[in-house]
């Protein structure tokens, strides 16, 4: 009987539960974010719940006993006052995709100091994650995440810090999001080597949310604008780079995504006013690429992260179409791959193959078929996996095993420049004249 009892209970506190979070999900914009909770400990204490700041989410909490069940079941990134010396136990509800799973651990970081590590344990039991520290916590507060996370603030800083650079320029906005904030870019280059004999690469971050993706770009950043390494300034003297490392910066800084998904509107060529569907933030950045990187591009990458994904990280990428361009895209797949295996960084986290095709056009139209079909460009999007067992500063290096797989394809052979070419002239030159024609993708290849 009392076993009946302590089921009912729990169904009962499950089903109480949903009916909160699925109230608040249909509910909250971003204007009514956050929302704040407190609650009285056996000891007398308080324990206070809340997402009052950059990139906070949080939109329920509960008790049970030590138990603290929290939600939405994603994008979790709260703050909790009146740990210290405390071991509470927490709980979301996967709802939908399966972004967590045995091997996830949430990260977490003390008030006042910067370094995230991860939570001691986690597990799933049926629908439901439970994660937490075996010792007690040692300060008072601790801000708890799905995976490290990054503030609209940190993207802000990085642009003024490098600003004035040498080898940086544009550094700014491009343009403003649907709330007022900066679309930021920039690019990267040799300012004493003219433009004409450069070719173009673009780097963008969309989903802000899916910070690894984030990270990488940010080490490829930092390398490619300080290193002095001889791939360095090869790439700087060669190359423009343009980088748009945040392109929905509303959802960064709060913490959750709405609307339509910004990978699903990138339309062929320049923004189009009688578009089926449009978001703000990607006109922008397609109008600046397109301005800045004179209408084409030898390489493009779209970082992005996959939740719930154990493993390497993984591309999208060209498998079928142009022969020379598909045999650059595995080229510099395994370049990267080399590179990420050097000695200095132990077991490589990147795949040597790509895992599939470009994305269709099935639930609208993504980026990195844009980049591919607009621009010419050898067009990947790169997805790391979710389990923070790599540091930030793991995934930054694997930023500088890109740029540096990159150094290799261009300075062996000019087969990119060739499969650029070849693609434009496929695509009858879509940014100057829109395409009437689709790429040739009759030449398979698989690995």
């Amino acid at each position: 009987m009392n076993d009946c009892k302590t089921a009912d209970k729990i169904l009962l506190s499950k089903a109480l539960t949903l009916i909160v979070l699925f109230a608040l999900l249909a509910a909250p914009t971003m204007a009514e974010q956050p929302y704040s909770f407190s609650f009285i400990q056996s000891d007398g204490q308080q324990l206070s719940f809340d997402a009052d700041f950059d990139n906070g989410n949080l939109l329920f909490a509960a008790q049970e006993g030590n138990l603290f069940t929290v939600g939405p079941g994603f994008w979790l990134h709260f703050r909790v006052t009146g740990v210290s010396q405390k071991t509470p136990a927490f709980r979301t509800q996967q709802i939908g995709n399966p972004h967590y799973v045995d091997s996830h651990r949430m990260v977490f970081r003390y008030e006042g100091e910067s370094s995230w590590q991860p939570m001691d344990t986690g597990y799933l039991s049926n629908d439901d994650y439970y994660f937490g520290n075996r010792e007690p916590f040692d300060k008072d507060t601790v801000y708890i995440a799905y995976w490290y996370p990054r503030t609209f603030e940190q993207t802000a800083t990085f642009i003024d810090r490098i600003q004035d650079e040498r080898n940086v320029r544009n550094a700014g906005s491009r343009g403003l999001s649907q709330e007022g904030r900066p679309v930021y870019g920039f690019e990267v280059t040799d300012p004493y080597v003219p433009d004409e004999d450069k070719a173009h690469v673009v780097f963008i971050h969309q989903h802000s949310l899916e910070t690894p993706g984030a990270f990488i770009m940010e080490g490829m950043a930092e390398y490619l604008i300080n290193s002095s390494e001889p791939e360095a300034e090869y790439l700087r003297q060669t190359v423009v780079f343009h980088f748009y490392p945040l392109v929905m910066p509303d959802v960064l800084y709060h913490g959750y995504e709405t609307g339509l998904n910004s990978n699903r509107v990138w339309h062929p060529g320049p923004p189009q006013e009688n578009e089926p569907t449009s978001v703000r933030e990607v006109d922008i950045v397609r109008q600046a690429i397109i301005d800045e990187a004179d209408g084409c591009a030898a390489y493009a990458l779209d970082f992005h992260a996959h939740p719930g994904h154990v493993g390497d990280c993984y591309y999208w990428g060209l498998q079928n179409g142009p022969t020379l361009m598909v045999d650059a895209a595995y080229e510099f797949v395994e370049r990267v791959h080399k590179h990420d295996s050097a000695d200095n960084r132990g077991k490589p986290i990147i795949s040597n193959n790509i895992a599939s095709d470009l994305r269709d056009w099935t639930k609208g139209p993504p980026a990195d078929m844009w980049l591919y079909e607009t621009l010419g460009a050898i067009s990947f999007t790169i997805e790391p996996g979710s389990v923070p067992t790599h540091s930030i500063e793991r995934l930054k290096e694997l930023g500088i095993s890109f740029c540096l797989g990159l150094a290799d394809v261009m300075h062996d052979h000019t087969s990119h420049l060739a499969s650029q070419q070849e693609t434009i002239d496929v695509l009858e030159s879509p940014v100057r004249s829109l395409r009437k024609d689709t790429p040739d993708r009759s030449t398979a290849r698989s690995r």
